[in-house]
């Protein structure tokens, strides 16, 4: 089974992309904020991460950067799902190699596809 980390700040979004990606058969584990993200990297490493680049405590680019220039989890695929549709944003994105970059709000259909064309 698949291990998906989700890091956003909104509860709603952490349930909703949770009962998806879990219906379809993914290990979720859900983080509120990036700093607990780390954490959870930490315990078990994940097949994929899902974060909004805006979370408190620490910058969600501020998480990226430290995923993937870390030598340890650099191969850690991760999907941006954010509101922000300014192009300079997805830009500084996609210099930290994600995968994907989804619009809030993303459909079910549409997460589902961008997940399984990185992980299957």
């Amino acid at each position: 089974m698949k291990k998906i980390l989700i890091v956003d700040d909104t509860e709603d979004i952490l349930e909703e992309l949770s009962d998806i990606l879990e219906m379809e058969g993914y290990q979720v584990s859900k983080a509120d904020d990036a700093k607990k993200g780390f954490e959870l990297i930490n315990q078990e490493t994940p097949d994929l991460i899902i974060t909004d680049p805006f979370t408190r405590n620490i910058d969600g680019f501020s998480f990226l950067e430290q995923v993937k220039l870390s030598g340890k989890y650099v191969t850690i695929p991760v999907i941006i799902l954010s509101t922000d549709s300014n192009n300079i944003t997805k830009e500084r994105a996609f210099t930290l190699n994600i995968e994907d970059y989804l619009q809030k709000p993303c459909g079910a259909d549409s997460l589902i596809a961008a997940v399984q064309a990185v992980v299957g």
